[in-house]
């Protein structure tokens, strides 16, 4: 989930490369944003559960 947030955040970043962006484009690239960063809480979130529940028993 997290390479396909930062691929939809590219596509969304290369379609206004040659122009200026719209209010679409816009908002766009500000959802993109959201879901890498979502994307990337939840790999860290789950790394964290992961790397706690390791410990000693």
């Amino acid at each position: 989930p997290a390479i396909l947030a930062d691929v939809v955040l590219l596509d969304a970043q290369i379609m206004t490369i040659d122009r200026t962006p719209t209010e679409l484009d816009e908002r766009r690239i500000r959802r993109a944003r959201r879901r890498v960063l979502a994307a990337r809480r939840e790999l860290a979130n789950r790394s964290a559960v992961v790397s706690l529940s390791g410990g000693a028993a």
